[in-house]
């Protein structure tokens, strides 16, 4: 059986990214398969567009 990841990073306002996202799937039925999230700290305490997303007001 053959899968495909899709992996998405949220920046905060100083342009480092803050948290990563990943999801893998099977290739035909696009079934997920796993997924892991990562937050980093300090950046996630900057803020940034998605910050409300991991637990921060967004842009003060």
């Amino acid at each position: 059986m053959d899968y495909f990841a899709v992996i998405d990073t949220e920046t905060n306002w100083n342009n480092e990214v803050m948290s990563i996202g990943v999801v893998i799937a099977e290739k035909n039925t696009f079934k997920k398969v796993d997924d892991l999230y990562f937050i980093f700290d300090p950046e996630y305490k900057i803020g940034g567009m998605f910050s409300i997303k991991v637990g921060r007001v967004p842009r003060p």
